[in-house]
């Protein structure tokens, strides 16, 4: 499919006022001590083609997110639309319809292999399940893929324990594409690796996007890898979308408060780039549950009286701009 130049893709899978929560403590006779409230009504829309980026750091509700939107973890209420019809709504043939079209990278690639099969019996696991070809079908798939990703068919006799972090991932990549899917959720796909193993990740990720036509949402707290991978960033603080814009645009001129933060955290080889450390403040709740106004406002740096009253919504920045912020302070 065509559009102009210069034109937004079409939505093709969109959340609407996701929320999820969970309680913590407590016991068998014993009510919770609190609820975290890990999604606050997320809206975020995935464009078909593109491959949107979720940042923030540790416990802001990245993965959960990412899971709710696919159903691996029900959330407690909202809405997400696939191609216009609500999944939430799906029997359980139905969701196993779609998710032959979905399908995910997981952070750990010493967990997410069992170590009782083989690379054959991982990879043609899905295609199993979903009832695709023929034994001999499956197995050459599973050889071809394991070509496509830098390993090779011979390694689908072994056992996940004969190989690396990064060959691990390179086989939880192939699992991913066995079944052809259209969408491909990278939860934290090259966190549990060093960094010459994440460049190789990443740029595998990039040309598997490019050779299958994949939409993919790209899950991690690494601003810098986004600028590489993706066409579009939302930017997650405590179970809320603090900041959306295009990739580029974002790391360019960041606005809101914690997204400047982040990106002053990144590493700078070329002295030219450098740019001033912002220091988000220690004290404050950094799950955002001691805030009655903007959930990051105990710990922002520019909040001001009203940031605690009221809870911002993002809104955009510029009539014709794709940029949007929940900040009282950005004007």
């Amino acid at each position: 499919m065509t559009r102009s130049p210069g034109a937004p893709a079409p939505e093709w899978i969109r959340a609407l006022d996701l929320s999820k929560s969970y309680p913590v403590g407590g016991g068998l006779f014993r009510k919770p001590r609190k609820v975290v409230r890990a999604l606050r009504n997320v809206s975020l829309a995935l464009r078909k083609g593109e491959t949107t980026g979720l940042v923030g750091e540790s416990g802001s509700g990245k993965s959960t997110f990412g899971r709710s939107i696919l159903r691996l973890t029900e959330p407690d209420s909202g809405q997400v639309f696939f191609e216009g019809e609500n999944i939430l709504a799906f029997s359980p043939r139905e969701m196993k319809r779609l998710r032959r079209r979905c399908q995910v990278i997981f952070q750990d690639p010493f967990a997410s292999l069992s170590p009782r099969m083989t690379v054959r019996d991982i990879l043609c696991e899905p295609l199993d399940i979903h009832n695709i070809g023929g034994r001999e079908e499956r197995t050459d798939r599973a050889a071809e893929l394991l070509e496509t990703v830098g390993l090779r068919g011979e390694h689908l006799r072994r056992y996940p324990h004969e190989f690396s972090g990064g060959q691990r991932q390179r086989i939880g990549i192939a699992r991913a594409l066995m079944p052809n899917p259209e969408f491909l959720l990278a939860d934290e796909a090259v966190s549990a690796l060093d960094v010459s193993l994440q460049a190789q990740i990443v740029n595998l990720l990039a040309e598997m996007r490019r050779r299958f036509s994949l939409t993919m949402l790209f899950i991690t707290h690494d601003l810098s890898l986004v600028e590489y991978l993706c066409d579009r960033v939302a930017v997650m603080y405590a179970g809320t979308i603090v900041e959306t814009a295009p990739a580029d645009e974002l790391c360019r001129s960041p606005l809101h408060p914690y997204t400047q933060a982040l990106l002053s955290a990144i590493p700078r080889i070329d002295p030219r780039r450098k740019t001033a450390r912002l220091i988000m403040k220690e004290e404050g709740d950094s799950t955002g549950e001691a805030a009655e106004g903007c959930v990051i406002a105990g710990r922002c740096p520019c909040a001001r009286k009203e940031c605690f009253a009221e809870s911002p919504s993002l809104r955009r920045v510029g009539d014709a701009s794709e940029h949007m912020v929940a900040c009282r302070c950005v004007s």
